[in-house]
């Protein structure tokens, strides 16, 4: 019978992990390259990279795209590209721990100095900050850098720069401006408005919605207006509600005091329905005199409109 051998573990060479280069890092590769004075074989091997790292190292310090911090004049641009993008090369076991997003780069929470995280584009920027951009694209000029190729770093479009520098330029404010025309040639004139609250506070009309308001109005040649132009109106007025006599309740009147009732013709009550017709938002006022006691309808009288004078009508009539 033979001994087996005992077994053997094979050498196992470790995985090896994925380097993550600091922005400033990468910038650094890049001037290194960019010297000439050394081979770049020689600099790939020293740091330990492709020639397609490289490669996408460049194509992002070209464009733009690149965090990294350098001397001066780039230095100051870097910074300012830094602060107002506020992204940060992801490291290795931040982003994807417990309580933050995966996927994200760098800190949510953290803010730059004027109070944004990431591009500008699509912001609508206070008038502070849109002065403190202009005076970073004007020292980045004096330093020899284009205006365009701040934009790329500040990650802003190049032609809001210029919409702002030419209103800086005519000495007009940077402030956002509320969008549209200040005044419109079709604005509602002051006599419209005139016109339509004293439709809506006419005793025949009080009762109206603001739609019907606005299509009798048509009917009659008074005014052209919209719906919702007679409804701003009415609303700006405090005429939606409680436009006759009647004030709504005021929370301060007591409860009448009523006796109990022991037989018929004691006290009489009268009521209000609203019957439907063929014709949409047109309704009929169907006005009751009731017994209170037993229920009873005695006196009534259906019209097209309300007023004060249809009860009084049924209570004669009984």
């Amino acid at each position: 019978m033979s001994s087996s051998n005992s077994s053997e573990v094979p050498n196992q060479t470790p995985e090896k992990k994925r380097r993550y280069l600091s922005a400033e890092k990468k910038f650094q590769i890049y001037l290194e390259a960019q010297e000439g004075g050394k081979p770049v074989g020689e600099l790939l091997r020293r740091q330990g990279l492709f020639s397609t790292d490289l490669a996408r190292i460049r194509s992002r310090s070209r464009r733009g795209r690149s965090n990294a911090s350098a001397p001066s004049p780039v230095a100051s641009r870097a910074r300012s590209a830094r602060s107002l993008r506020g992204h940060q090369t992801r490291t290795p076991k931040q982003g994807t721990g417990p309580g933050r997003p995966v996927g994200r780069t760098g800190d949510p929470a953290k803010k730059n100095e004027w109070g944004f995280v990431g591009p500008i584009t699509g912001l609508w920027l206070k008038e502070q900050t849109k002065l403190a951009i202009l005076t970073v694209i004007e020292t980045s000029q004096q330093q020899g850098v284009s205006a365009r190729r701040t934009c790329s770093f500040l990650a802003i479009e190049h032609r809001r720069v210029l919409r702002w520098q030419q209103q800086a330029r005519l000495g007009q404010p940077l402030a956002n401006l509320i969008p549209g025309p200040k005044a419109p040639l079709h604005r509602v004139l002051p006599e419209e408005i005139d016109q339509i609250v004293t439709l809506a506070q006419s005793q025949e009309y009080v009762d109206l919605s603001h739609r019907i308001l606005a299509v009798r109005a048509w009917d009659q040649g008074l005014f052209q207006a919209s719906f919702s132009t007679v409804y701003r109106v009415l609303k700006e007025r405090n005429l939606m509600t409680a436009r006759g006599p009647s004030r709504p309740h005021n929370g301060n009147s007591k409860a009448p005091v009523r006796k109990d009732l022991t037989g018929p013709n004691q006290r009489w009550c009268w009521d209000i329905s609203y019957l439907p017709t063929f014709q949409k938002g047109v309704y009929l006022y169907l006005y009751l005199l009731l017994d209170e006691w037993s229920a009873k309808s005695f006196s009534g009288a259906s019209t097209g409109s309300r007023r004060p004078k249809n009860p009084a009508g049924c209570w004669r009539a009984a």
